[in-house]
């Protein structure tokens, strides 16, 4: 019995945890301890929209952090368990899992995707339980402003990168509070997938986030799909203040804080702003702003020329990482020969033909499979290749990877039918983050619950040492990764089994570098 009380009294005390803003009561399990909907920031409302973030405002009491926050708001259409329930402008929380051990313990903060309108750290997908216990690493998710009411930048006053002060402001609250968590505050691997791996792009170009953070990987990063510069964006504003009759300089800001969320989300789903030098920014309409100060420059610029945070990185991607957004834009019926030679004269213009040459159509061929190979090449595995190619001489360790393999069950839901049996783009996070919600619809092979402990094994121990191979979790399959080097160009493939592959990808790629930039990196 007096055991018993002992363990309990444990427990209570493990629930318990005191913040900068205030104590919070978490839940307890027999390995892990979360906290979930803690605030972080005042909620982005009335005067505070379209405004850089306030930290969170201390409370008196203990909060309630036992259950996710109200994601922002968005009109959502992604894969299963990763569409809110909930939203809300009052959506700027986050998220902590720690393990129930001992001593301080690296911290991996990750930035969700979803283009960044869509998604929230509170999804399910990202139910750090398991994952937490696995790794003996403490995971942090967080909410971030989306759309418009997250990149809105006007030539009226709205400066934009909402979003990416948000992203700072969580960043900087893991500094301050982590520790108590039992994180180590120097210890911080930034990590994200998508849009989020976008954002860790720019956060290793910004001033502003020197020293938040010592590793860095970046998951499915569109490097293809520039980040927009201020121009770009104020262009952008005339269109969005149109729709939503905001077209007023005088009263626009007043007249933009009036509208309701809702509002706010059909006028940016109807606008399409169209630059036919640009148009791969269709894609991706909605990204931080390179405004030359918060993000001094471009994250291809940053890399060719030295001026990023030089911290160890992995960099990857999956092996149909378009298919999504190809079948998406063309789901009903076939891309004919036509139609796909006419997308690659407005995306590469004077190049199409060298480009059609690498990947030939027919007449008598659905081109939606051969469209969502070029995009994955083009916008994904190769733009990253040149990236690593610039760190790579400097000595700063690097690893590339790419995710092949396909999910045995049906996780993608029947708006997503088409990448059953496809390693389609996101198909990493079941395995990654091994939630309870994702086991509890889907049926795992033994092979997939092996590439699922490689996979967080490589990202833990990098989050120990800076080295996937070296630290405290050892892979079912292990194999040794070597760092990304120009003689030889390893990568892991993860699979099943897993294998190290010579040059990548190396044939098309040498192809893509072989155009201008203009139309390698879509700007």
């Amino acid at each position: 019995m007096l055991v018993f009380l002992c363990f309990m009294l444990a427990l209570a005390a493990d629930d318990i945890v005191v913040t900068t803003s205030g104590s919070i009561k978490g839940i307890v399990g027999s390995n892990y301890r979360s906290f979930m909907g803690i605030p972080y920031a005042e909620p982005p409302v009335g005067l505070l929209r379209w405004a850089n973030t306030v930290p969170a405002k201390p409370w008196t009491g203990i909060k309630n952090t036992s259950a996710f926050g109200a994601a922002c708001p968005q009109r959502c259409a992604l894969p299963p368990l990763c569409c809110p329930i909930v939203w809300s402008e009052d959506c700027l929380f986050l998220n902590v899992f720690t393990p129930r051990t001992n001593g301080l313990k690296p911290v991996v903060l990750f930035i969700h995707g979803g283009s960044f309108d869509q998604g929230e750290g509170g999804s399910p997908l990202y139910n750090g339980a398991n994952y937490v216990a696995m790794s003996n690493t403490v995971l942090v998710t967080f909410n971030y402003r989306l759309g418009a009411l997250g990149f809105l930048t006007t030539d009226t006053g709205l400066k934009g990168n909402y979003a990416f002060f948000d992203q700072l402001t969580a960043m900087k609250w893991v500094r301050d509070n982590i520790a108590a968590f039992g994180g180590d505050p120097k210890q911080v691997t930034l990590v994200g997938e998508s849009a989020g791996a976008t954002s860790v792009g720019a956060h290793l170009v910004s001033p502003l986030s020197a020293g938040l953070f010592v590793r860095a990987i970046m998951q499915s990063n569109p490097f293809s799909i520039p980040m927009s510069d201020k121009e770009d964006a104020e262009d952008r504003s005339h269109t969005f203040a149109r729709l939503i009759t905001c077209e007023d300089p005088a009263t626009q800001i007043q007249c933009l804080r009036k509208k309701t969320p809702q509002e706010i989300i059909t006028a940016q789903k109807a606008m399409i702003h169209l630059r036919l030098e640009k148009m791969i920014q269709l894609f991706l309409p909605w990204t931080p702003i390179v405004d030359g100060d918060v993000i001094p420059m471009h994250v291809l610029d940053a890399f060719v020329s030295g001026k990023w945070a030089k911290v160890p990185l992995i960099i990857g991607n999956d092996g149909s990482d378009a298919t999504m957004f190809v079948y998406g834009a063309k789901n009903a019926s076939a891309l004919t020969l036509p139609e796909y030679l006419l997308v690659l004269g407005l995306l590469f213009q004077s190049d199409s033909a060298k480009v059609e040459a690498q990947y030939p159509g027919n007449l008598f061929m659905d081109h939606r499979d051969l469209m969502s190979q070029l995009g994955t090449d083009y916008i994904f595995t190769c733009s990253a290749r040149y990236i690593v190619q610039q760190v790579a001489p400097l000595g700063i360790p690097v690893y590339t990877y790419m995710f092949n393999h396909s999910m045995s069950w049906d996780g993608w839901g029947p708006e997503f039918a088409y990448c059953n049996g496809k390693p389609c783009h996101a198909v990493e996070l079941p395995f990654q983050f091994t939630s309870p919600d994702v086991h509890a619809i889907a049926n795992w092979t033994q092979a997939e619950f092996t590439i699922s402990q490689s996979l967080i094994a490589a990202w833990t121990n990098f989050a120990y040492t800076g080295n996937p191979n070296k630290g405290p979790m050892t892979a079912k399959q292990p194999l040794m990764w070597p760092i990304w080097a120009k003689d030889q160009q390893r990568s892991l493939v993860f699979q099943t089994p897993n294998i190290i592959r010579n040059d990548l990808m190396g044939q098309k790629c040498d192809f893509w570098d072989s155009l201008s930039k203009k139309y390698h990196f879509g700007w």
